[in-house]
């Protein structure tokens, strides 16, 4: 559904690109506590900047956190 609502957004309102963000827990910046996403349209140049930097870890850290998710 946010693929489609993104391409709409794109074909009928003109953006070039798209940022689909959610966030969960106030820790998150939830700030109203049900799910929803926000549907922001880009433009060039239109001065918006969601930036976000990934911290690293390494390949036994991820194998870590992966077994604790699958098992």
């Amino acid at each position: 559904v946010a693929q489609r609502i993104g391409q709409a957004e794109m074909s009928v309102l003109g953006a070039k690109g798209v940022n689909i963000l959610t966030n969960v827990g106030e820790e998150a910046g939830q700030t109203v506590m049900h799910f929803h996403l926000h549907m922001i349209p880009r433009y060039e140049g239109d001065g918006q900047n969601i930036l976000w930097n990934p911290g690293t870890s390494t390949p036994e850290e991820l194998e870590a956190v992966r077994k604790e998710i699958t098992e």
